[in-house]
């Protein structure tokens, strides 16, 4: 909108990609011909030409696997002067993935700790039978790291079996009395917290009272992530609470001895991209898991985050009832997942007294 104020960027705008294309086109052009750029001419020059290589592939790109619309940012999204107007993305990918991995040789090799085999194929359009697939065994111990059910210990009314929008408010005020008895009991040692939502972060800032010696830390206060992020590594018995946590982030040892969920990340369905590509069909008939997938993607990365090598230990704590996504999904998580979640309960008890010590 800054840069171009005349367009109409409504994504029901039937020639908004073209428009696009060809103002873009336009003031390259003009900048091009012009022999002495200032700095700022010159930022402008490499931001559209990097608009235009996009729009060059998305303008011939097929219409109806495009998902177009104006993101409802968040408020601490709107800090970032970077976030788009529009949105244009892409529904499928497999075919340029598909073609690009061709391109690259006769034979690709992709690694991954937490990817399904099956649905890596899926998703890249590559056909699982000419997939080779070789799985390691972990040589971290599931011992050391065990995953615990605690939804079932939060004080909720009769009838609540899970965090949804109907039981979001009675889960909540159970999970603050809960977080605040815990944390207190936690001697010494950095918890992370994945919200999930900034809705959810606001109302655990709004309501919970932190325990004494704690330093509490939300995401949602710092205009990047990462700083964040150095604030809880550089802060000894801090809690950090954030949404936007799950993966990419290195807390290995002292750095984190806790992870906490407050709800299953399940993808939000309110957004057109998310709907859209969980929606689709595969030309061959393939079941389409993507939700699912995605979901148990982000608890395989978020229990993850404080067990970074084979001597590291620590315990992740689901304040959500897990069952209906492993009971349905059971295929979807690894081996070396699972065996952290069935650990007995003496092995649980060793762990959590390591943390409480």
């Amino acid at each position: 909108k800054k840069e171009f104020p005349e367009l109409d960027l409504s994504p029901k705008n039937p020639e908004i990609i073209e428009q696009l294309f060809d103002k873009v086109s336009l003031n390259l052009t003009i900048l091009n011909q012009s022999q002495d750029l200032s700095s700022e001419e010159a930022k402008t020059k490499q931001k559209l030409e990097n608009y235009l290589m996009i729009l060059e592939h998305i303008k011939f790109e097929d219409k109806k696997n495009l998902v177009i619309w104006n993101p409802e940012l968040s408020k601490a999204q709107m800090r970032n002067r970077d976030e788009p107007d529009l949105a244009i993305k892409p529904i499928f990918v497999g075919d340029f993935s598909r073609n690009f991995s061709e391109s690259c040789g006769e034979v690709l090799c992709y690694f991954s700790a937490t990817v399904n085999y099956k649905e890596f194929c899926f998703a890249n359009g590559f056909d699982p039978d000419e997939v080779a697939y070789i799985e390691m065994p972990s040589d971290f111990p599931p011992e050391e790291s065990p995953i615990i059910e605690m939804f079932s210990c939060l004080d909720l009314p009769t009838g609540v079996n899970s965090f949804n929008w109907r039981t979001k408010f009675d889960v909540l005020a159970a999970q603050v009395d809960f977080l605040e008895e815990i944390l207190e009991q936690i001697k010494d040692q950095r918890v992370l917290i994945h919200t999930h939502s900034l809705q959810n972060e606001e109302h655990m800032k709004k309501n919970i009272k932190a325990p004494f010696g704690k330093t509490l830390i939300y995401g949602m206060d710092y205009d990047d992530k990462d700083e964040a992020i150095e604030e809880f590594k550089n802060t000894p018995n801090s809690v950090l609470f954030s949404y936007s946590s799950y993966e990419g982030i290195d807390l290995p040892d002292d750095l984190c001895r806790v992870v906490i969920f407050l709800k299953i990340p399940y993808l939000p369905m309110v957004d057109p991209w998310v709907k859209a590509r969980s929606n689709y069909s595969h030309p061959d008939g393939r079941k389409n898991n993507f939700y699912a997938w995605q979901t148990c993607q982000k608890i395989i990365q978020g229990v993850s985050r404080h067990i970074r090598n084979n001597k590291d230990w620590g315990v992740s704590i689901l304040l959500d009832n897990p069952k209906n996504i492993l009971k349905y999904n059971y295929d979807l998580f690894p081996r070396r997942f699972i065996e952290r979640f069935e650990q007995s309960d003496q092995v649980v008890q060793n762990v959590v007294n390591r943390v409480i010590k």
